[in-house]
């Protein structure tokens, strides 16, 4: 990568919203991969020696096996929410992928995706020659009883040619998904991604009867080819984390997450 950039402090850059912090970081190849049965077991192995909560499998069904749908999950699952895994390793026949979720802190985060991706690394699954791309999100979740796209257009896009739009044709939204792609300054190689994620469905707007749910805003660099066969997974995150974190410390948390949150906020005053 061109844009160099001194590694940030996590729990720094998130601030108060390290609380509802969830982290991704994957590749995705450009062909599928070959799966031994072996080396999948090795994987889940190493990252239970590391993480010994790590003990939640899921593998695929026979007739899954050497379609899209072939997928290996390794999970730790809190005692606290049994339905939310807090430390996800994936494996596909397309990604590699590993999740993490709150309550891990933000350093937490960061051991645990190094860790997974390290284990990822030594099994040399498939060459960085026929990585597509990989990418690091960083997702801040906000529980919000409501219409999410009602909310996140009142919250982000008061004023703007939507919400005019909305309001003069006294409807309710439906569907209001906002996201940005951002070419980097010096890379040309890297995306910076900016989304919000509603979750309210339809069916929920129509009965006015809201499950508990969360608005997603999501921080993603991604890079898009010009990789070395000297790449590795653990460098890859290292690298995309650097660049997201100055992303967020910069400009995404007072732009997007504060403005968010604290809409969020009044509500409940």
């Amino acid at each position: 990568m061109v844009h160099k950039k001194e590694k940030l402090d996590i729990s720094e850059c998130m601030g108060k919203y390290e609380k509802n912090l969830v982290t991704n970081f994957g590749i995705r190849s450009k062909m599928p991969l070959e799966f031994q049965r072996t080396k999948i077991a090795q994987a889940f192995e190493k990252a239970a020696d590391i993480f010994p909560k790590m003990t939640k499998t899921t593998f695929p069904k026979e007739n899954e096996i050497g379609t899209d749908k072939e997928r290996y999950l390794l999970r730790e699952m809190p005692v606290s929410d049994p339905k939310r895994p807090i430390r996800t390793l994936s494996i596909s026949r397309w990604n590699l992928a590993v999740a993490t979720l709150h309550p891990l802190l933000g350093p937490e985060h960061e051991n645990t995706i190094q860790s997974l991706a390290g284990v990822l690394d030594s099994l040399e699954l498939v060459s960085p020659l026929l990585f597509d791309y990989a990418d690091m999100k960083f997702v801040f979740e906000f529980d919000f009883l409501g219409n999410h796209h009602k909310k996140i257009l009142g919250a982000l896009f008061k004023g703007s040619c939507f919400d005019l739009v909305v309001n003069e044709l006294s409807g309710i939204p439906t569907f209001f998904n906002p996201e940005i792609y951002i070419r980097h300054r010096e890379d040309k190689s890297l995306r910076f991604i900016t989304e919000i994620r509603p979750q309210t469905s339809v069916q929920e707007i129509e009965s006015e009867k809201y499950e508990g749910d969360c608005i997603g805003a999501v921080c993603t660099v991604a890079k898009l080819g010009d990789f070395s066969p000297k790449d590795t997974l653990v460098g890859l995150f290292e690298q995309l984390e650097r660049e997201c974190l100055f992303v967020v410390n910069s400009s995404y948390l007072k732009n997007v997450v504060e403005p968010l949150a604290n809409s969020l906020e009044d509500m409940e005053k």
